[in-house]
């Protein structure tokens, strides 16, 4: 047996779009539904006509500002010669964010999820984060913090990257920011709230720019990247990425949790299109358990296997047991449900599909048989692969609820 999932959804979320003079206290116009894009990261975000507008107006999640401490202000820019009196941190970024949230249900993106703001500082880090922690403190209602070691979650969570000076963050008892860390940091003993994020530049560790397939040995490097960050609860961005569609797929099928771009239209539309092709990956998985319940219940065995890799590989796994083989994990069905009274009618609920690229998923439910004979159920796990355009099962696991059930089941 086995189940059907849904986890792969797509949320629209309304959003409040301001124009460009927003940022210094202008009126709020009401704008279209956006998208909003976990995995985007507007990468020197000050550089667009609207700084943060237009990076929300796109979807995204995560934006990034430099900070230069100039008498005492926080202005903004990526050199000296860029800075002006009234781009500062304060009227680009934290105003404008305080008043989404409060417009918004307490989020920037109404209903949606948080989002980060990437402070690079580029003067000295001692002093510059002295001005900056006051200011973040205004904004104290929106902003993540961690007070005494343990994290409060809100709209927007700071991150502090460039000359970041670490002992006075780090020392904090109430603090509203934590430190972005290089692969260096990978295996650091910091709590995740003091080092959420790891991020490095792409082509000093990578060679593969985006041409062609990226190696093995490339890619097993960047999931294992990814794979100790995820386990220290850390997330992962690399900054010098290529600006192409293929390592972008690449960096979201491998779970990098803001992948870089100056390209908001561009990386907006591969998001998007991305995830219509996830929801149709998704409903096509649902169809194929919706037939397996039809022909199991119609008593026609050789329909419901249709649906299983037919291959010596496939593996069924079940009570302790691990069968190989499509034909020998018909025989078994056969052997165990070779009455219509045993078959009884097979229903499926609490699916969960998670796609893992774009030709695999996996499937999570439950299972359960109604007939005269004692019901049966319990739950599965479905290992899917689309091959020759079909998606097939290629693993399944299934376990049957409670002890006695089990054993009829596996007797049967």
């Amino acid at each position: 047996m086995h189940l059907c999932g849904n986890i792969f959804l797509v949320a629209i979320f309304s959003c409040e779009i301001f124009p460009a003079s927003a940022a210094l206290g202008a009126e709020k116009v009401r704008g279209p539904a956006v998208v909003p894009l976990v995995q985007a990261h507007a990468h020197n975000d000050y550089r667009h006509a609207r700084p943060l507008l237009d990076a929300l107006d796109h979807g995204f999640c995560s934006v990034e500002a430099d900070i230069f401490l100039v008498n005492g202000e926080l202005l903004i820019g990526h050199h000296p010669i860029e800075l002006t009196p009234r781009r500062t941190l304060e009227k680009l970024y934290l105003a404008p964010l305080r008043r989404r949230v409060q417009e918004n249900g307490g989020r920037v993106f109404s209903g949606g999820p948080r989002i980060t703001l990437l402070i690079d500082i580029k003067t000295n880090g001692s002093k510059t984060y002295q001005v900056l922690r006051e200011a973040l403190a205004n904004y104290k209602e929106i902003l993540s913090s961690v007070e005494n070691g343990r994290r409060i979650d809100r709209a927007v969570d700071v991150v502090i990257s460039g000359n970041r000076p670490w002992e006075d963050i780090a020392r904090e008892k109430i603090r509203y920011a934590g430190i972005d860390g290089r692969l260096a940091d990978l295996e650091s003993s910091a709590p995740a709230h003091l080092l959420p994020l790891i991020s490095d530049r792409w082509t000093s560790h990578f060679r593969w720019r985006g041409d062609g397939e990226i190696s093995a040995a490339e890619r097993e490097k960047l999931q294992s990247i990814v794979a100790r960050a995820h386990h220290a609860g850390r997330r992962v961005r690399f900054w010098a990425t290529p600006e192409n569609s293929s390592l972008w797929k690449e960096l979201a099928e491998q779970s990098v949790d803001h992948i870089n771009t100056d390209d908001l239209a561009g990386l907006q539309t591969f998001f998007l299109q991305r995830l219509t092709k996830n929801n149709a990956a998704t409903e096509q998985i649902k169809e194929v358990l919706a037939q397996q319940a039809a022909a199991w219940n119609a008593g026609d065995l050789e329909r419901f296997m249709q649906h299983y890799w037919k291959s010596d590989d496939l593996t069924f796994s079940s009570g302790g047991k691990v069968t190989r083989g499509w034909s020998a994990t018909k025989a078994n069905y056969e052997r165990r449900y070779n009455t219509p009274e045993k078959m009884g009618r097979l229903a499926f609920a609490n699916l969960e599909i998670s796609l893992l690229g774009s030709d695999s998923a996996l499937v999570l439910g439950r299972w359960s048989l109604t007939r005269k004979a004692e019901p049966a159920g319990g739950a599965f796990s479905l290992v899917f692969r689309q091959l020759d355009g079909q998606w097939v099962i290629i693993h399944d696991h299934t376990s049957a609820d409670g002890n006695i059930v089990a054993r009829k089941e596996q007797a049967e």
